[in-house]
């Protein structure tokens, strides 16, 4: 398994883009259809997101071991804070580690909505930097009691920021979250190409010095009736009601964004109704690259 900052290093090298492709867990045990995904091998990662839609779904971390152990193709496993204390998240991710797995994304969880109140409840027992933090003192062979374990516990963890959410706040938690040992960062959707130039900016006049960690920028594939996150220009609403691919439209995204010398991105598949992805065409951007 590849860690994220030593893959980047390598294409950076070669001059290549970095890509980390998001994948949704099946509704049920095993990956019985390994079709679906195989557009999708020509990504450096794939990302294995955690409970989305917090729905029942198979694990992350299984998710990515198999498709590591089906398609060869490296993985990054996703980890909510919300639904575990430190007990249990840190057997976690001693589980990750035995799986032969190293990357892990490491986020709060989106909050239960109403309708699930009596039927679920929140731990949050930490914070995605505190839980950052643990993964820290793994690597050094000492658990969050700071009792030895048999072995360092070698990951690579990872943190995410959300632009649609307020910039500052962002930038204050991503320092936060370097601080504590993340080694790499992934974003929620972006429409601007101007915003890693901005965060940049930003994030050296709030700490004094660069962000040392990559940042892999997420790029939505859009398509009509798909779900949006962030506000979703009106030109790029246009060009799909006029009928423009969503790939074609991320792919000039994307061009904008290497021309601007981003050098990593984290490409979203179309999320249907229902919770369907659409990989094929998140693998025709991949085949266009």
């Amino acid at each position: 398994m590849t860690a994220v900052p030593t893959a980047l290093a390598a294409a950076r090298a070669a001059g290549r883009l970095v890509v980390a492709c998001d994948v949704s867990p099946p509704r049920g045990p095993g990956l019985a259809d390994l079709t679906r995904f195989r557009a999708l091998t020509r990504a450096d990662f794939l990302c294995c997101a955690y409970l989305p839609g917090r729905a029942v779904r198979l694990e992350a971390a299984v998710m990515a071991f198999l498709l590591k152990r089906e398609l060869g193709v490296d993985a990054i496993v996703n980890l909510a804070t919300r639904d575990m204390n430190r007990l249990a998240l840190s057997a976690h991710l001693l589980g990750i580690a035995a799986l032969g797995l190293e990357n892990v994304v490491v986020l709060r969880g989106d909050d239960f909505p109403d309708r699930d109140a009596g039927r679920v409840r929140a731990v949050h027992d930490t914070t995605p930097s505190e839980l950052i933090a643990l993964i820290a003192r793994l690597g050094e062979g000492r658990d969050f009691r700071d009792t030895a374990l048999m072995a360092p516990v070698s990951l690579c963890p990872g943190a995410t920021m959300d632009f649609s959410r307020d910039f500052t706040r962002e930038v204050r938690l991503a320092a936060r979250k370097a601080r504590a040992g993340a080694r790499f960062f992934l974003t929620q959707s972006i429409y601007d190409d101007t915003l890693p130039e901005r965060f940049a900016a930003a994030y050296r006049a709030a700490t004094g010095a660069d962000l040392v960690a990559p940042v892999l920028w997420g790029v939505p594939v859009l398509a009509p009736g798909s779900l949006a996150f962030g506000a979703v220009p009106d030109a790029w609403r246009r060009d799909l009601g006029a009928g423009r691919p969503g790939a074609e439209i991320a792919l000039e995204f994307i061009h904008a964004l290497r021309a601007r010398g981003v050098e990593a991105i984290y490409l979203i598949a179309p999320i249907l109704r229902g919770g369907e992805r659409d990989y094929a065409a998140a693998g025709a951007v991949l085949a266009a690259l």
